[in-house]
């Protein structure tokens, strides 16, 4: 499996893997599917805790436009890391006839009171090595999102900042 240092408080300082499958198998739990509970109280008490800290702009109806959806796109990297859907911001930007259809989209999900759907916004999580020795305190988690759920969450970031102050 993989070996442990301990300091004089018994605490795990360093874990050491043996190989890759044993750093995978450690890792594992972070990639799979969440069986956690969706309903859980706790859960809620979050939410109204940020909602209290972060209220809704006082706008009720945010439009955006298809231009300015445009515009956040072209700013993207052409080939930065996509998520799952594997649709690099190249493809969104020549992807012209979607433009408006997306647009339409994104505006449908900020006038939504429901959760995004996970596909939405899942990720896909890769552990870059750092250098030096191959133990888990030395890797990087690097998380890519789907370009589409950064995409969106660019075009709400103007009206967001200006209502956050």
């Amino acid at each position: 499996m993989y070996k442990a240092e301990f300091n004089h408080n018994n605490s795990d300082t360093s874990m050491h893997f043996e190989n890759i499958e044993e750093a995978n198998e450690f890792w594992k739990d972070l990639w799979q599917e969440s069986t956690g509970d969706k309903d859980a109280g706790w859960l809620q008490e979050v939410k109204a805790a940020i909602w209290r800290q972060v209220p809704p702009p006082e706008e009720e109806d945010w439009v955006l436009e298809t231009s300015e959806a445009v515009a956040v796109i072209k700013k993207k990297k052409n080939w930065s890391a996509p998520g799952p859907d594997r649709i690099a911001n190249f493809w969104w930007k020549r992807a012209t006839t979607l433009h408006q259809g997306v647009t339409t989209a994104f505006q449908a999900i900020t006038g939504c009171e429901e959760s995004y759907p996970s596909w939405f916004c899942t990720g896909k999580t890769s552990l870059i090595p750092k250098p030096g020795e191959f133990c888990s305190a030395n890797q990087r988690p690097i998380t890519c999102l789907n370009t589409l759920c950064k995409w969106f969450t660019s075009c709400t970031l103007g009206p967001m900042g200006s209502a956050l102050g």
